[in-house]
C-alpha cells in the first residue's frame, strides 16, 4: 500500500485503555491520500461503527471524517471504533413479610441503559494535537438536548436516543496526535403519550 499513512491502532488502544482493550480491535489501519480507510486484518468493524446526530450535525465514529455534516472546519480526523459498555438494572419495590425471611415483589420495572463510550481521536492530516476536534467532541457533550444514535450496538438494545452525563479527555504519552476520551451517557425513550392521546 502506498500514498497514505499506516496507523498502529493496537499500540494506541493499549496505551490508552490497557492491553485487554485490543481484543477484537484491528491492529493496524491504512489511510490513503483520499482518506479511504482499510484495516490490515480485513476485520468487519462496521458493527462497531456508531453515529450520533445532534443539532443538524452527524458525529461518526469508525470512519473519516469525524464530523461528517454541518461543520465548516477541518474534517480529516480519524475516530476509530470506540469501546462501548452497556449496563442496565431492574427497579424493584420489595416488601418484607413480618416474621419471615421472604419478601414480596410488588412492582418492578427496567431502568435506562448506562452507557460508557471510550475512544480515540487521531489527527491524521497534521499529526498534531487534535484541538479542533476536541472542540467538536465538547460541542457534542455540551448540547442541551437528546442525541439520536445509530449503529448495531444501539439497535440490538433498542436504543434510539441518549443524553450525556460526563466526559473525560486525556492525552496519551508518546502519541502527540492522539487523545483518549470517555463519555458517560444514559438511554432515553421518547414520550409516547400526551394528555390528549394517553394510549400513545
Amino acid at each position: 500500500m502506498s500514498d497514505g499513512i499506516i496507523l498502529n491502532l493496537g499500540k494506541r488502544y493499549a496505551a490508552a485503555f490497557g492491553l485487554l482493550a485490543i481484543g477484537g480491535k484491528p491492529d493496524k489501519a491504512h489511510i490513503d491520500k483520499d482518506y479511504k480507510l482499510t484495516f490490515f486484518d480485513e476485520s468487519d468493524e462496521t458493527t462497531a461503527d456508531i453515529s450520533l446526530t445532534f443539532d443538524g450535525k452527524e458525529v461518526a465514529f469508525g470512519q473519516i471524517p469525524f464530523v461528517s455534516s454541518g461543520d465548516a472546519g477541518p474534517k480529516k480526523l480519524f475516530a476509530p471504533p470506540p469501546l462501548i459498555t452497556f449496563n442496565r438494572q431492574k427497579h424493584h419495590i420489595e416488601t418484607p413479610i413480618n416474621g419471615s425471611d421472604a419478601v414480596v415483589v410488588e412492582r418492578w420495572g427496567i431502568k435506562s441503559w448506562d452507557i460508557r463510550v471510550n475512544g480515540l481521536l487521531i489527527d491524521v492530516e497534521n499529526r498534531q494535537y487534535p484541538a479542533e476536534y476536541i472542540r467538536n467532541l465538547n460541542r457534542l457533550f455540551s448540547y442541551k438536548g437528546v442525541v439520536d444514535v445509530s449503529g448495531a450496538q444501539f439497535e440490538d438494545k433498542d436504543i434510539d436516543s441518549i443524553y450525556f452525563k460526563g466526559i473525560s479527555i486525556q492525552p496519551i504519552p508518546g502519541y502527540a496526535d492522539t487523545v483518549k476520551f470517555s463519555l458517560k451517557a444514559r438511554s432515553i425513550n421518547a414520550v409516547g403519550f400526551t394528555l390528549l392521546n394517553p394510549n400513545g
